[in-house]
C-alpha cells in the first residue's frame, strides 16, 4: 500500500481503498472506530485526517501500520503517539507484524524498536519493556544497543515463538470468532471450542539433525522469546542472546486435563512436569502434512517447518534493566 501504478497514494485514497476492500459502508466503519459517518466521509474527501487514537484503531482493524495509512511518508511516525522517528524501524507488537518487521531488518544493522500497542505484547515482555507504549519507546531510546537472535522458518525471519499444535488451532479458531466475541473473549471461547475436538499429532521431528522418537504431541514450539498467547510463559528459560532456540515439546495430554494444565502454561511450570521437555537447539524440523503453524501470531499452512537460529541477527535497544 502507498503506491499504485508507481504513483504515491494519498491518505484519503488509502482509507477509501481499505474500507471498500473490506466491504464496509462508511457508517459501519464509523461504528467500529467510534466516530460519525460524516467524519469518515471527510477523511475520504481529504478534508481531514484521523487523529492519532483513531489511526491506531484503523491500523488494528485493517492490519496495516500507521505509516501505511499515512501513505508511507518519508519520515516514520511513532505508532502510539505520532511523533516523528528517523532511523530505527518500529515493530508494532500485534499479530504477525513483528515477523514482518524482522524480515526487513534482519542482518541490516538497523535497530528495531518495539511499541507494545497490540493485544499480545509477548516479545515486549521478554525484553522487560513497560506495558505503556510511550514508556516502552522511551525505555528503548534511553537504553543500550544490543544484538539479539532471530529465527528462520523455511528461510524467512521471525522473532518470538513459532510452532504447531493446540496453540495454533486455538489462534485459528479465535480469528474466526473475533467478529462475534471482541477482545479476550474470542480467545477464551476458542480454547473451549478447540479442546472438545483436539487430537494430538505425531509429526516427524528432528532436533539439531537428530531424528526424535515418534511420539504424539500437544504442542511443538521453537521459542526464541519466552512468551506467547498473550502472556503464557511457554519457554521461561529462553534467552534471546544465547544463539539457541528453546525447543518446547509437550506430549499428548488427555482432553479432560487440558483446562487444569493451562495455568501451568501461564506461569511456566509446565516445563517442570514430566509431560514437557525443553531442548536447547540450533535447528528444529517438523514434518506434518497440512499442519497450521503459528509464526509470531500469524498462521500459515505448510507440510514442513525447518527452523534455524540466526545468532545476533537483529539490532535492538534494550532498557537498562532488560530481562535478557
Amino acid at each position: 500500500m502507498g503506491a499504485e501504478g508507481g504513483k504515491h497514494m494519498e491518505t484519503k485514497d488509502i482509507l477509501l481503498d481499505l474500507r471498500t476492500r473490506r466491504g464496509l459502508s462508511q457508517g459501519e466503519l464509523a461504528e467500529k472506530v467510534f466516530v460519525t459517518r460524516q467524519a469518515v466521509s471527510r477523511w475520504e474527501t481529504g478534508e481531514t485526517v484521523p487523529n492519532t487514537e483513531t489511526l491506531k484503531l484503523l491500523s488494528g482493524l485493517y492490519n496495516v501500520s500507521i505509516n501505511t495509512l499515512l501513505g508511507s511518508p518519508r519520515k516514520l511516525v511513532c505508532q502510539c503517539c505520532g511523533m516523528p522517528l528517523e532511523d530505527p524501524i518500529l515493530g508494532r507488537n500485534r499479530a504477525g507484524s513483528l515477523s514482518e518487521a524482522v524480515s526487513v531488518l534482519c542482518g541490516t544493522g538497523k535497530p528495531l524498536l518495539i511499541v507494545p500497542a497490540g493485544s499480545g505484547n509477548d516479545f515486549a515482555r521478554t525484553l522487560a519493556l513497560p506495558a505503556e507504549p510511550l514508556a516502552a519507546l522511551c525505555a528503548q531510546l534511553d537504553g543500550s544497543p544490543a544484538a539479539i537472535d532471530c529465527g528462520l522458518l523455511n528461510g524467512r525471519p521471525f522473532l518470538n515463538v513459532s510452532g504447531f499444535g493446540l496453540d495454533a488451532q486455538v489462534l485459528e479458531r479465535a480469528e474466526a470468532l473475533k467478529a462475534e466475541y471482541p477482545g479476550g473473549r474470542a480467545y477464551r471461547r476458542a480454547v473451549s471450542d478447540v479442546i472438545v475436538h483436539f487430537e494430538p499429532c505425531c509429526p516427524a521431528l528432528w532436533i539439531d539433525g537428530v531424528r526424535q522418537e515418534p511420539r504424539r504431541y500437544t504442542i511443538v514450539e521453537a521459542a526464541n522469546g519466552r512468551y506467547f498467547g498473550g502472556g503464557m510463559k511457554v519457554a521461561p528459560g529462553a534467552d534471546v542472546r544465547d544463539g539457541l532456540f528453546d525447543a518446547v515439546l509437550v506430549r499428548a495430554v488427555p482432553k479432560a486435563l487440558i483446562p487444569a494444565l493451562l495455568p501451568a502454561f501461564v506461569t511456566g511450570w509446565h516445563t517442570r512436569l514430566r509431560l514437557a521437555k525443553v531442548i536447547r537447539a540450533r535447528s528444529l524440523t517438523i514434518r506434518n502434512p497440512g499442519m497450521t503453524v503459528n509464526i509470531d501470531g500469524r498462521l500459515e499452512k505448510m507440510d514442513e517447518a525447518r527452523y534455524e537460529i540466526c545468532p545476533g541477527g537483529l539490532q535492538v535497544r534494550l532498557p537498562e534493566r532488560g530481562a535478557c
